[in-house]
């Protein structure tokens, strides 16, 4: 059992509602927290490696701005 796990069940055996819920919000952050900075990492080496691609998204996204309809002036 990890010692978050422990500490929050302490919390539970003493009712302390609060420091309960303070702890599992802190290992909650840090888990979100943690899977956010793994994901930028990777979302990093992805435009170090291959920059080319990225060029392209943006050719296409210029592409679906520039191909809206013309209003007729009446």
């Amino acid at each position: 059992m990890s010692d978050v796990t422990r500490a929050i069940i302490n919390h539970i055996e003493n009712d302390d509602a609060v420091g309960m819920r303070d702890a599992f919000y802190a290992e909650l952050q840090n888990r979100v927290m943690q899977h956010i900075e793994n994901h930028k990492a990777v979302v990093a080496q992805n435009l170090i490696v291959n920059p080319e691609t990225v060029e392209a998204e943006d050719d296409t996204e210029n592409d679906v701005e520039n191909n809206e309809p013309e209003t007729s002036p009446q």
